[in-house]
């Protein structure tokens, strides 16, 4: 699995994945853990993006999408809540 290690923003992102009422933390949270707990998710390349599900620390499920930038450093420009076939999914994976 891709491993992400540093993820980058701009004000455009942020402001992006705000209109969806999720923040950069809720997203720090889903791809890095919340104090030394296991970070829980999953990506997969879709086309010349990675799409990303993953859980933040409270359980709120993210549906992200971001641009690999280096060999583990991403710079998501989508995140919002799952829908129902993306939970699925990522329940069936984890």
């Amino acid at each position: 699995m891709f491993r992400i290690s540093e993820l980058v923003w701009t004000e455009n992102e942020i402001e992006s994945i705000g209109k969806h009422g999720v923040t950069p933390d809720d997203v720090d949270e889903a791809i890095f853990g919340v104090d030394g707990e296991e970070a829980k998710y999953r990506v997969r390349r879709d086309g010349g993006y990675y799409a990303i599900l993953g859980e933040t620390g409270s359980g709120r499920l993210l549906s992200m999408a971001g641009e690999k930038l280096a060999e583990s450093k991403m710079r998501i420009f989508h995140a919002m809540d799952m829908n129902d076939n993306e939970k699925a999914a990522f329940r069936k994976g984890n």
